[in-house]
């Protein structure tokens, strides 16, 4: 019997030991897995209204940190000028509270049944008060679970519809501005004065008297939130100025609702900052890093012109205030020193300067091992396409910490998110984590088939669309299907490219202390409608397939050679390389790398080229590649960094571990350098410039952007001079003028031992570029010296010096 029952107990072990070893063997598949065991916790969240951006993408990110949101139903919600049901949506969240641990409530959906119906006066204030007394029913019900809440500031507009009263949009956001310049700073010029009455004459009457009452109740409720936050009722609040500008009715409500918190001294509690639809995202990651105990450190980067002096489209406070606000939100800090840095941020700002060595960074710090996120606000609400065209070559965006073309609320919350969950699951919890990773990705697929593929090449013709149909493409009542499908069918090719080049079969790391890796192997399928019958925006939400394996049967090797295109200066022969090789996998590695160059160029190191890492450790080679004389100007020749290494266990190399293999192209593009450049060093001066137009904007590089050229004031005789660090060896001068606006009479002077030498001399010149080669010569600086243009301005986008 002792026997029968031990062949039973033996059968049933060998049974669990087999099951087990299934599981282990593939981990992608959750066999017993259910949602609430995909989770860390759950968190209740009453949307803004149910577009994507308040509901797909907070639900993503809350996955990608672990946790998940419980919405209303859709139906519940609303659409458009629908407004949500308020009563039901709060019974719902009552319900729902029960199994979650805390709560992100957007005010006006409940008090007013969404954002687009808090811009117009027909729900009183008698009734949001009564709408939002379910606030009071939670935390008297749930005194322990945390209540974040957000509200709005009244944007400077209404919503614009083809029907009255929307038609009025933009005259009503000028007349808001000017009423605030004029009635409350006395800016009272008599332009101001006058185009203000024109806008009040204008405008229906009865459609101000709308517009005032519904921002004074909405201001009301903005106080009234205010004091439930000192009475305990919630426990965080954001104010968030929806849509503004310096100037405005918004401006002193601000000013207004600022003082009172002070008067309470609730400022650790209550935050007013810019943004409405990225709150949402923003709270709910708040309490996941809460929950986790995470405080990431981040270092921040600009492209263009630094946050400190640019304020982004539809903002009224430095794109660095609002950076500073969504750190310190979510309990992190902002260092200076990119090697504290937990995360980096890429902030893509507007401005006229080239952003190669832009992209060339976020290339880098990938390479050196850094969470690099990307926020990409430099054009309102769409991907920035020279950025998208310079990173398309360099980095697999699957690679990123996180990506926006439309908020950069949404790459920083996504890669706190992603940073908070692996800081603190560091054993099991796989399912989690392959959760997480799934979600990561398909968020950024999202966003780069959104904010790229759909606003920058297919959005503005789905506009037209509806217009030649003879529908308000801000409110699509007739043709809404056809143009529907138009906007889906001409997104989806564009969306799959970018599913193909930059996700498929790429790896991600699942983290906690299992060496599985997650491969992209399938796009399931893609949800793709307009969430609103208008044209701004389209719903992509992708679902991938992950294989899961483990790390030693994957490269997870970075191979980086530095710069990923360089111009090598014709007639210097040597140009240096460096290879940066991080080391991702969970053992030692060991390997050699090489360069792959064109048919007569070579190469030596100063370093032997061999290394030894330990796991995350990296190393930087350096190598001088030789360039021949004959080489083609101006051609790019394509080389190779090949990396071939192996996993060490033990004491040494493993022999049943096959030598692993990774190549990466870079570039290089022989020609001639131009001297004038600022970044080499060129220092340009004029006889005088005409507003912003200054002369430094002639050696920048940039040769299209109308922004960026010098133009002078109206004088009889202009010049425009570019100095050199030292003495440069020239034999050619090129400028590129204006179309329209020629430089007819011009001489070309080359300073040396302070004397100033002629070598062009033209008259009566039609030609926009220009360009003159003459007898080498040693200079310290050049002068364009102009005595007769079309109106007495001179006009250059770039001034270029060479040796050719």
């Amino acid at each position: 019997m002792r026997f029968k029952k031990y062949i039973v107990f033996h059968r049933f072990f060998i049974l669990l030991v087999i099951t087990s070893l299934v599981i282990l063997i593939l981990p992608h598949k959750n066999f017993f897995a259910s949602e609430s065991e995909q989770s860390l916790g759950e968190i209740s969240l009453v949307p803004l209204d149910d577009r994507p951006f308040n509901v797909y993408t907070p639900k993503m990110i809350s996955k990608i940190g672990g946790f998940q949101v419980n919405t209303p139903d859709k139906e519940l919600l609303g659409k458009y000028f629908t407004p949500g049901n308020s009563t039901l949506i709060g019974e719902w969240w009552m319900k729902d509270s029960d199994k979650t641990s805390s709560s992100v409530v957007a005010i006006p959906m409940l008090a007013y049944g969404g954002l687009i119906n808090s811009r117009y006066g027909n729900v009183s204030l008698e009734t949001a008060r009564d709408n939002l007394q379910i606030i009071k029913d939670y935390k008297e019900q749930y005194p322990d679970k945390k209540l974040y809440a957000y509200d709005t500031l009244t944007r400077l507009t209404i919503s614009p519809t083809r029907d009255y009263p929307g038609n009025y949009a933009g005259e009503i956001r000028e007349w808001s501005i000017l009423k605030d310049e004029i009635e409350n700073l006395g800016m009272n010029d008599d332009e101001r004065v006058q185009r203000y009455n024109e806008l009040t004459a204008l405008i229906p009457e009865e459609l101000i008297e709308d517009y005032l009452k519904t921002r004074k109740r909405n201001f009301e409720i903005n106080n009234l939130m205010i004091e439930w936050v000192k009475e305990g009722y919630i426990d965080f609040l954001i104010i968030g100025q929806d849509d503004a500008e310096p100037y405005g009715l918004h401006r002193p409500e601000h000013e207004a609702l600022k003082e009172r918190i002070s008067e309470l001294n609730l400022e650790d509690k209550i935050v007013i900052m810019p943004g409405a639809d990225v709150v949402g995202s923003l709270l709910v990651t708040k309490l996941m890093l809460e929950e986790l105990n995470v405080n990431p450190k981040v270092f921040v980067e600009y492209s263009r012109i630094h946050g400190d002096d640019w304020i982004a489209p539809y903002q009224n406070i430095p794109y660095s205030s609002l950076i500073q606000n969504y750190v310190n939100i979510l309990g992190g800090k902002i260092v200076s020193k990119i090697e504290e840095a937990d995360i980096v941020l890429m902030a893509n700002t507007a401005g006229v300067e080239q952003i190669d060595s832009f992209a060339e960074k976020i290339y880098e710090y990938i390479g050196r091992g850094y969470h690099v996120t990307i926020g990409d606000d430099a054009i309102a609400g769409v991907s920035d396409q020279e950025l998208i065209s310079l990173l398309k070559e360099r980095i697999k965006f699957s690679s990123l910490y996180g990506y926006s073309g439309w908020n950069i609320g949404v790459s920083i919350t996504q890669s706190f998110a992603r940073f908070g969950l692996m800081e603190s699951v560091k054993q099991g919890q796989l399912n989690i984590l392959e959760r997480s990773a799934k979600s990561h990705l398909e968020l950024l697929l999202e966003s780069l088939a959104h904010e790229e593929a759909y606003r920058n090449h297919i959005r503005d013709d789905t506009r037209k669309l509806a217009e030649t149909l003879g529908d308000d493409p801000q409110n699509i009542l007739n043709n809404f299907d056809m143009v529907n499908n138009y906007a889906v069918t001409q997104t989806a090719p564009l969306a799959n490219k970018w599913y193909e080049n930059h996700f498929y079969d790429e790896n991600i790391k699942l983290g906690g202390n299992s060496n599985i890796i997650g491969t992209v192997t399938s796009l399931s399928k893609w949800e793709m409608y307009l969430p609103w019958n208008r044209y701004q925006e389209l719903a992509v939400f992708p679902e991938l397939d992950l294989t899961l394996s483990p790390s030693h049967k994957h490269s997870l090797v970075r191979n980086t050679p530095l710069p990923y295109h360089s111009v090598a200066s014709i007639g210097d022969e040597i140009q240096e390389v460096k290879v940066l090789v991080t080391n991702e996998h969970n053992q030692p590695i060991k390997g050699t790398i090489s360069l792959g160059l064109p048919e007569g160029w070579s190469t030596h190191t100063s370093d032997l080229n061999s290394f030894l890492l330990e796991p995350n450790e990296g190393i930087e080679m350096s190598f001088i590649v030789n360039i021949p004389n004959d080489v083609t100007p101006n051609q790019t020749y394509e080389l190779m960094s090949n990396l071939s290494y192996y996993l060490i266990r033990g004491n040494g190399y493993s022999p049943n571990i096959t030598e692993k293999h990774s190549s990466k192209a870079f570039y290089i593009t022989p020609q001639h350098i131009n001297y004038a450049l600022q970044s080499e060093g060129g220092i340009a001066t004029a006889s005088s410039s005409f507003n912003a137009y200054t002369p430094e904007l002639a050696i920048d590089g940039n040769s299209t952007n109308i922004r960026s050229r010098w133009i002078s004031e109206k004088e009889d005789v202009n010049w425009l001079q570019v100095s050199f660090p030292k003495e440069r060896l020239i034999n050619n001068v090129k400028f590129i003028g204006y179309n329209g606006y020629p430089i007819n009479d011009y001489k070309i002077q080359v300073l040396q031992n302070d004397r100033w030498i002629e070598v062009a001399s033209v008259t009566g010149n039609s030609e926009v570029i220009v360009e003159h080669t003459f007898n080498s010569i040693e200079a310290e600086a050049v002068r364009l010296w102009i005595t007769k243009t079309r109106d007495k301005q001179a006009r250059i986008y770039e001034l270029e010096v060479y040796k050719k």
